[in-house]
């Protein structure tokens, strides 16, 4: 799958080239998987909660023709290779540009809309969702049309927005590396103990991200919520010999998302652990600061700012930030601060260092004068 992705964005022949070492047919369940996936097709239950709506794709690829039968309800979504005998509708395409339009990085993504062919077939009795609709979603995912981090946070149930108001501050930073994103990790995927439960925050980020392969993390098991693009992982963000072990599986990572146990210990644990394996440009995000002040959570309302909060530890990212003589690490770019939430962007903050002539004092008064023989040659 990174495989196919990594091609999307070299280009068509690229993209061509890795479709048949790869196998067409795994290809095209790949596409079709990830084309539903962001499919709002939650809009039958407007029309008919009994309603199903047969969609016919065709994927042309190398003078053949692929067939994939979806049917769409209120209930599911149900797929495979294979024809219907009387879809409602038809929609052909060309197999290398949906993947562009799936995961291109932009261009390919807004010409694939073109490439695309609708054909209304009868429509059963059953079958009240208009096929305009469908035809118009299944559009729209397959052009790489994108909807904002609220609307997606919203439509996959995810507490980013609603209940923290998150999105715009997240939108903010990410939106220029929407299309290049191409590891995400949360560390928390929500539902406690309930291996049903959670995963809201992974399906918007896979939904944003659409290049991303996904990981979340999470003391309990929670596999069932796994999907294409989507792994969970078990385990202990306070436990560095795990924290090791995502590195090893996921490799280098452009955004981390805290928003696990929120134990000031287990957030600089985590930070100290996954710091290291991030890009440079990307970004680590912890949420939900005002634990620090907790002491429910080992936080400390008399001293926040002690080196044992989260917040200590961001003030001593400051430090380190703007003090040429601090020690420690001088791979945070910048830090971003909004309400009970932390942007830090790796990068190289040594350059342009305050050279050492200039004084470490302050010069009095008297020192500010120049000498006259130097007032009097200029």
């Amino acid at each position: 799958m990174r495989a196919l992705i990594a091609a999307a964005a070299a280009g068509p022949e690229a993209l061509a080239h890795c479709v048949r070492g790869t196998g067409a047919e795994r290809v095209v369940g790949w596409l079709v998987d990830d084309l539903l996936s962001r499919v709002d097709h939650d809009t039958a239950r407007h029309h008919d909660e009994h309603a199903t709506v047969a969609v016919q794709l065709e994927l042309e690829w190398e003078g053949a023709v692929m067939p994939y039968a979806v049917v769409l309800a209120a209930s599911g979504t149900q797929h495979g290779h294979g024809r219907f005998r009387v879809p409602n509708i038809v929609i052909r395409q060309s197999l290398i540009e949906l993947a562009l339009g799936l995961f291109g990085t932009g261009c390919g993504a807004r010409q694939a809309t073109s490439c695309v062919r609708v054909e209304p077939a009868t429509e059963s009795a059953g079958a009240s969702m208009a096929v305009r609709d469908v035809a118009r979603l299944f559009l729209d995912a397959a052009s790489g049309a994108s909807r904002s981090l609220a609307e997606l946070a919203v439509a996959h149930g995810s507490d980013k927005w609603g209940l923290h108001y998150y999105t715009d501050a997240y939108e903010r930073h990410f939106a220029p590396l929407r299309n290049h994103v191409s590891t995400v990790l949360e560390l928390g995927i929500g539902g406690y103990g309930h291996p049903m439960s959670g995963g809201a925050s992974l399906r918007m980020w896979k939904r944003y991200f659409h290049r991303a392969m996904v990981y979340g993390v999470d003391l309990f098991d929670k596999s069932a919520i796994e999907e294409q693009r989507i792994t969970a992982l078990q385990g202990d963000e306070s436990d560095e010999q795990f924290l090791e072990d995502i590195v090893a599986r996921t490799g280098p990572l452009d955004v981390v998302v805290d928003d696990g146990s929120h134990i000031s210990a287990n957030s600089i644990t985590a930070f100290r652990g996954l710091w290291p394996h991030v890009r440079p440009g990307g970004y680590y995000v912890i949420e939900d600061l005002y634990t620090s002040y907790w002491p429910g959570y080992l936080g400390d309302d008399v001293q926040p700012g002690g080196q044992g909060s989260t917040i200590g530890m961001i003030k001593g990212l400051v430090d380190q930030l703007h003090d040429d003589e601090e020690d420690g690490t001088h791979d945070v770019m910048a830090l971003h601060l909004y309400r009970h939430l932390v942007f830090i962007q790796k990068g190289n903050n040594r350059q342009g260092l305050t050279p050492q002539w200039v004084p470490r004092t302050a010069l009095s008064v008297e020192e500010m004068i120049p000498p006259a023989h130097l007032v009097e040659s200029s």
